[in-house]
């Protein structure tokens, strides 16, 4: 639509790593979120506005991103078939994580809560820092 913008923040707090073997297809997850709340969000006031978070808790690492459209039309993501959608649950699988959508009038929020660090997942390799999620 001509004339509307795009604003993209991130918060990411400093304690939230999430290994290097989950860091690929987190991201890909994070970049097909950000397409399609551009592609399909269309807020009234012509500003998408896109938040992707990260921070640690109990369980793991948890990444958030939201925009302020007008949600899903099946409110859950249950039934949407795009192609978007497709990719983000497949890469979610792929790593295991907990995917949910939380959609209403104010937008919608893809949650990922990602399984804790182990060793054994990553082969002895370095943790990225959450960062990393925001440039790809």
């Amino acid at each position: 639509m001509a004339g509307d913008q795009v604003s993209i923040v991130e918060d990411l707090a400093e304690s939230c790593l999430v290994p290097s073997g989950q860091s690929l297809q987190l991201g890909q997850i994070v970049s097909e979120a950000i397409i399609n709340a551009i592609k399909h969000a269309h807020p009234a006031s012509g500003l998408t506005k896109i938040v992707v978070r990260c921070h640690s808790t109990t369980t793991g690492p948890q990444v958030e991103i939201s925009d302020n459209g007008r949600g899903l039309e099946d409110g859950d993501g249950a039934s949407t078939s795009g192609l978007g959608l497709r990719l983000i649950r497949t890469h979610a699988r792929t790593i295991a994580a907990e995917l949910s959508f939380e959609s209403g009038p104010t937008g919608l929020t893809v949650r990922l809560a990602l399984q804790p660090h182990t060793s054994a997942q990553d082969d002895g390799a370095t943790q990225v820092k959450a960062e990393a999620l925001a440039q790809s």
